[in-house]
């Protein structure tokens, strides 16, 4: 990617402000190009998630040494930093990843050190305005030039970048209120009028004068008369309160009402946030990445000394999963809707095994033709070496086979680390839903692996009800659970300190029965892709999993264990 084409909108037009050069000045070493370079390598492999990593650890790395950099390198440290935002939003929006770009954009106009960089909230701000979304471009260019409630009335961008901003929000306000003679000063104007005002009202401590006293240094500003153009850009610029939030518990709840609350939690789960993308990254430390241990749903049901699940859980929390599950009437169906919701979960871990393992199944089986392809070559080029150039032949054929093998490792490695990345993200999907269904131990996602321990103890509970439920029928098992719950109430009486037992995962038994299908799955050979953890660690180079001889598939790692989902 050429520098004239990287360089965001706003470096590439005429418009640009005199206090900034046209080609950005870098510290060594904090170029955001080169942090583009890999990523758009990962996603042009079709790896977004490790496109985004890129991004992210880059990002991580460079806001700590800005915060530790010295006056002279201080200011190219914070367009550095602001621009590889932008570069992170842009892969996000390339990627058709709108909620995730929002949220990236979000993160640049908060950091500390790329938040007063008028040309993030510029993009911020023309970003929304493609998308139609015109009402969250002029709340995006209040907050830079006047500030909101939330920021004190203090603007989010540096007053030297005031000017640019004016002139944009000047040209979006005069194609939407389609009013081409509208004057900078009319807009300051119904800024104060509309937005200001409310604030100052509200009792917010900047004031008018302290925002725009030094935009253009020109004299205090006056209301001009002004007629329809102003009435229709006030009307505007009026800006709702902001909705209160759907309750769950609101006993009657429409359908568009239903459509909102899964519209927003299902844009909540698009990707990682950027606080437990943060957590992962220092549970890894200098590791590779690995799966979440344990998974919230094993392949099979988990097998109990104590049908009741107490052995795991401990009687409380055993006691009140089953009065969940419980009918409280005859119409009562909220016991059936958790479980569906547990067995959408466990079908959701199938889905993402079965793909992993096909995903590297394809890599392994390509990088064999690869091999053998360039086996041939290799020989054939031997063959008609002279006598006194064989030796020079053989020896660029030995370094072109290592370097083929050392280029396959890195393509595995990729995918296996971008694999643990995906089920981390199902995980925190898995942890989202389970809160919503207000499963007990489950409080939106997290890392901690004590909590993750504990909720996997309750996903264990919830896998043996519906698998139960499914084999011996709802009203057998709605039995069985009135008789566990009033041995386990007379149980809690007797010993009230018994309190709950650390989790404790059964390892799954070879093949298992799948309710939902109906069917005896058979294990096959291709089950858990993902390479042990230590094979990463306190090694000087990485473990070559491709080698000659023998061919590439039998120089893996070998598998953990059995693919249970495989069919």
């Amino acid at each position: 990617t050429t520098s004239a084409t990287w360089l965001p909108r706003y470096l590439r037009t005429s418009t640009m402000m005199d206090t900034d050069a046209a080609v950005p000045q870098y510290p060594p070493g904090y170029d955001p190009r080169a942090v583009e370079s890999t990523a758009n390598i990962k996603y042009d492999l079709g790896d977004i998630e490790a496109a985004q990593m890129a991004y992210q650890q880059a990002l991580l790395d460079w806001v700590d040494h800005a915060r530790e950099a010295t006056d002279a390198d201080a200011a190219g440290m914070a367009q550095a930093v602001a621009d590889l935002w932008i570069g992170f939003a842009n892969l996000n929006r390339k990627a058709s990843k709108l909620k995730a770009t929002t949220d990236a954009f979000e993160g640049a106009v908060n950091c500390e050190i790329a938040g007063r960089n008028g040309k993030v909230w510029l993009e911020y701000a023309k970003f929304q305005e493609e998308r139609k979304r015109h009402k969250t471009a002029q709340k995006i260019f209040l907050r830079a030039l006047v500030g909101d409630e939330s920021s004190g009335g203090k603007p989010g961008a540096d007053e030297k970048y005031h000017p640019m901003l004016w002139d944009e929000f000047l040209r979006m306000m005069r194609a939407l209120n389609n009013a081409p003679n509208l004057s900078l000063q009319e807009l300051r104007d119904a800024v104060e009028k509309e937005h200001v005002a409310q604030m100052k009202e509200a009792g917010v401590g900047a004031t008018w004068e302290d925002a725009t006293a030094n935009d253009d240094g020109g004299p205090p500003l006056k209301r001009p008369k002004v007629e329809d153009t102003a009435d229709a850009l006030a009307m505007a610029m009026s800006i709702p309160g902001q909705p209160l939030p759907m309750s769950l518990d609101n006993p009657v709840m429409s359908a568009e009402g239903i459509e909102k609350e899964t519209a927003a939690v299902v844009e909540s789960m698009q990707q990682l946030s950027p606080d437990i993308s943060a957590a992962w990254f220092a549970r890894d430390g200098d590791s590779r990445p690995s799966r979440p241990e344990p998974p919230l749903f094993t392949p099979s049901p988990p097998k109990f000394s104590d049908a009741t699940g107490r052995d795991i859980l401990g009687d409380e929390l055993s006691l009140a999963l089953i009065r969940m599950l419980l009918k409280k009437d005859d119409a009562d169906e909220s016991g059936n809707i958790l479980l569906d919701v547990c067995r959408g979960c466990w079908m959701m871990t199938a889905l993402k095994e079965e793909e992993a393992a096909k995903a590297v199944e394809t890599l392994d089986a390509k990088m064999n033709r690869d091999l053998e392809a360039l086996e041939a070559t290799l020989e054939s080029r031997a063959s008609v070496a002279g006598t006194g150039a064989l030796a020079a032949v053989q020896m660029i054929n030995e370094n072109e086979r290592t370097n083929f093998l050392a280029g396959c490792n890195q393509i595995r490695e990729q995918l296996v680390d971008g694999h643990a990345w995906q089920f981390r993200e199902l995980l925190a999907v898995q942890q989202q839903l389970l809160t919503k269904a207000h499963l007990p131990c489950f409080d939106g996602p997290t890392v901690d692996a004590s909590a993750i321990a504990m909720q996997a103890g309750v996903c264990a509970f919830m896998h043996s009800a519906f698998f139960l439920r499914e084999r011996i029928g709802e009203k057998k098992h709605l039995a069985m659970l009135e008789s566990q719950e009033k041995r386990l109430a007379e149980a809690i009486k007797l010993a009230p300190s018994r309190g709950l037992q650390p989790p404790y995962q059964q390892p799954p038994p070879p093949g298992y029965y799948m309710p939902v299908l109906g069917q005896h799955m058979q294990p096959q050979a291709q089950y858990a892709y993902q390479l042990p953890q230590q094979a990463y660690q306190g090694q000087s180079a990485p473990q070559q999993m491709y080698h000659m001889p023998p061919p590439p598939a039998q120089g893996m790692q070998p598998p953990l264990g059995p693919n249970p989902y495989g069919q």
